[in-house]
């Protein structure tokens, strides 16, 4: 499954971390996307160069893993 449906989010479980890996048009890297929804339910997203830095960044945000 996708992280989003028509631009909207498809991570609906708290405090759940989900991330895919795209290639941007016109970029010779490729990119993650993440999404985090953390323990209240609020939704974090962000586009990081690989999974580490995704998963750094969903840290901020009270992501565990």
């Amino acid at each position: 499954m996708s992280l989003s449906v028509n631009g909207v989010s498809t991570t609906t479980e708290r405090d759940y971390f989900r991330c895919e890996v795209y290639k941007p048009v016109g970029l010779e890297d490729v990119r993650v996307q993440w999404d985090y929804r953390d323990a209240s339910g609020e939704l974090h997203t962000g586009v990081a160069r690989d999974v580490l830095a995704a998963k750094a960044a969903a840290r901020r945000y009270g992501y565990h893993g």
